[in-house]
């Protein structure tokens, strides 16, 4: 499989939410969790169509992730065979290990459908981001590539 990396557009929904507004965030400790995530599929479906959509979630720091589970709500216009809300456990991510979680989505309508993650501990949203699909009339080559890429929290080296 070859990933291609679609750079930022200005106009992206792609991002995280600051859950302690009005507060500087902390730096990470040297042995906390770093989580990120990937988005990686379609930037473009055809309606009627279904595609793949693999969410990863890598821990880049140097203590384990625990009790860790995605959420992800699917808009109008994408369609999953079990439900439109999805929850699936992820457990405890050690360094440097990855959970992968493939979505097969079908395209109902056309428009832009914003597909919305968050990443929860013990039932605490600990980072929430969303990656945007263009669904076009007709079927579209189906090149898969980076959606969406954010670090939770972000690394020093990133300058966010």
């Amino acid at each position: 499989e070859t990933v291609i990396y679609a750079e930022s557009e200005p106009d992206a929904a792609a991002g995280t939410r600051d859950l302690n507004p009005g507060k500087a965030a902390a730096p990470p400790t040297k042995a906390a969790p770093q989580l990120r995530i990937e988005v990686v599929g379609p930037k473009s479906m055809g309606a009627g169509q279904s595609y793949n959509v693999e969410i990863r979630v890598t821990n880049l720091g140097r203590a384990p992730a625990q009790k860790l589970a995605l959420e992800v709500g699917l808009p109008d216009g994408l369609e999953h065979e079990v439900a439109r809300n999805l929850a699936q456990k992820v457990g405890d991510l050690p360094p440097g290990g990855m959970h992968r979680a493939l979505l097969r989505l079908k395209a109902q309508k056309t428009g832009k459908a914003i597909v919305r993650i968050d990443l929860e501990r013990d039932a605490e949203v600990v980072a929430t981001s969303s990656a945007t699909i263009d669904i076009a009339e007709k079927a579209v080559a189906s090149e898969r590539i980076l959606l969406l890429d954010c670090c939770c929290p972000p690394p020093p080296c990133c300058g966010y």
